[in-house]
């Protein structure tokens, strides 16, 4: 089932990184960074396919918006333009990351992600580059993801805005977390139109913490969700230690990662050991409660001659007196006419049924239920049949006082 991810990041100047070269990266493409002069050529990089390509340009944005090279090297010449005090560290995009579902179509994915992007982004102003990006090779064949280029400036007719989305910290934490909870909402929309209820359910609810989760699972008596959220939460590395992790160098977040994973692949293991032994255990009493009801069974069909009810009621006087002897036995000898009413011995309760008796009792009251519906609709149909025509109800049952028959009526 899928699992909510959408992790945030930012393009910073100041870190080294170049807008022009993630967008040509994210998206397999050949483009010229016009600020150094370079080209970036990530055109030989297939280790994960691109499955889809666009541009989202605002309402009124100009046609050059459409271009990706022209977009991202208008929007580093908006930071030289504008951005005159901290233009060196300038930030010139936000990026993110965004797991998308396994259960939907490409097709399916991609109208989920443009309904995301025009809600959040593209209504505000905003300009956006998505790539859907495939599974590795040799990788888990479900993760399928989006990247997400959001411009830091408003583009209309005239080009980027001077004035810049301005955030600090806290106000980009408060963000993050809208904008996760807005692609829950999405997500799960999409994964109810198309007939997942139960990973829309949960998806719902995906943004949460790990704890968050596990609450809202309990509650909905979703026992297998919350044993599935019964994990360790990993580190987000971050470009730089990412970066390191590529280039064979460990990191200590990716470290810590490393152990974490291991510990949950531990934890499965364990777990799927118990649910083994459940499933295990669980089949034998399954197995010997079918034991049981033919044993039973047979012991029934051994008497033929003898009616069913009779033989039930000689194999239970085999087993264990019947009610009235116990309490005889255990109230002693009857008391005398002179014995006061508080000397006489009250009867004990009665004895609980096992599982065993208890299941005969009711199959013979089932039994002698329908035996009872089949007599009585038999002799309504003998009755029916036996009325001559303009004879009544009353008619008959007078006859029926004053003539044998083979039983009551």
């Amino acid at each position: 089932m899928s699992i909510f991810h959408l992790s945030h990041n930012v393009i910073s100047r100041g870190q080294g990184q170049s807008i022009v070269a993630a967008a040509a990266y994210r998206a397999r493409e050949k483009l010229r960074d016009e600020t150094s002069g370079q080209v970036k050529d990530y055109t030989r990089k297939a280790e994960q396919p691109v499955l889809f390509s666009g541009i989202y340009p605002p309402k009124h944005a100009p046609d050059w918006a459409q271009d990706r090279g022209a977009l991202w090297n208008a929007a580093e010449r908006a930071e030289d333009e504008h951005n005159r005090k901290s233009w060196r560290v300038a930030i010139t995009a936000q990026d993110f990351n965004i797991a998308l579902m396994h259960e939907l179509t490409l097709e399916q994915n991609r109208r989920a992600l443009q309904d995301y992007i025009r809600e959040q982004f593209t209504r505000h102003g905003y300009a956006v580059d998505a790539n859907i990006h495939g599974p590795d090779a040799g990788g888990d064949q479900r993760n399928i993801h989006a990247h997400l280029l959001v411009t830091m400036r408003t583009l209309d007719a005239k080009g980027f805005s001077p004035v810049k989305f301005q955030m600090d910290r806290g106000e980009i934490s408060k963000w993050v977390s809208h904008w996760r909870e807005a692609w829950a909402k999405t997500a799960a929309r999409h994964l109810e139109r198309a007939g997942h209820h139960k990973a829309a359910e949960r998806m719902a609810y995906g943004h949460l913490t790990l704890e968050q989760q596990r609450k809202i699972a309990l509650e909905k008596g979703d026992h297998e969700h919350v044993a599935a959220l019964a994990r360790e939460a990993s580190q987000h590395i971050g470009p730089t230690a990412a970066k390191m992790e590529r280039e064979g160098k460990a990191s200590e977040r990716g470290n810590a990662n490393r152990a974490t994973a291991t510990r949950n692949r531990r934890h499965w293991e364990r777990l799927g050991e118990l649910h083994r032994e459940l499933s295990q255990v669980n089949g034998e009493i399954a197995t010997e409660q079918a034991k049981n009801a033919q044993v039973y069974r047979m012991a029934d069909a051994q008497a033929p001659t003898v009616g069913w009810w009779k033989a039930a009621r000689a194999r239970a006087a085999m087993h264990t007196p019947t009610p009235t002897q116990a309490h005889a036995k255990a109230a002693g000898p009857a008391p005398s006419p002179k014995q006061a009413p508080a000397q006489r011995a009250t009867p004990p309760p009665a004895r609980p049924l096992s599982p065993a008796e208890a299941f005969e009792k009711q199959e013979n009251e089932s039994r002698l239920a329908r035996v009872m519906r089949e007599r009585e609709a038999r002799r309504r149909r003998e009755r029916e049949e036996e009325r001559q025509p303009g004879r009544s109800i009353a008619d008959d049952w007078l006859d029926g006082l004053f003539k044998k028959s083979d039983g009551p009526r």
